[in-house]
């Protein structure tokens, strides 16, 4: 299994656009592989340009997906599984989540 992770704390270093090009040339040379992407930006922004991008409704498509019940985002995930009463905040479950954009890892097809 093969995992790849983009971090840097600074903004506008270039993560999502590296991100999303490494993601398409994988799947691009490796047709016969599945890749997982999870965007773990409160942004969203890999997620909305794997949605479509500017020119094919990325940003509706990703909209539709947050409003759903619950939360399709690692936010949501978090807010099913805590407790309500450690729930301190939103984005308490993120804090330590907020620096990493993406993993991308390889599974067997037999896992998938």
């Amino acid at each position: 299994m093969l995992s790849y992770a983009f971090w840097n704390n600074k903004g506008g270093t270039g993560k999502t656009s590296l991100a999303f090009q490494v993601i398409n040339r994988y799947a691009e040379t490796n047709p016969d592989e599945k890749v997982l992407s999870i965007d773990l930006c409160p942004q969203a922004n890999l997620s909305e340009l794997l949605l479509g991008g500017m020119n094919n409704n990325g940003s509706e498509k990703l909209l539709t997906r947050q409003g759903l019940v619950p939360r399709c985002s690692i936010g949501g995930y978090f807010q099913l599984r805590l407790p309500p009463h450690i729930r301190l905040h939103p984005l308490t479950p993120l804090i330590t989540l907020l620096t990493l954009t993406v993993i991308i890892t390889q599974y067997p097809k037999t896992l998938i």
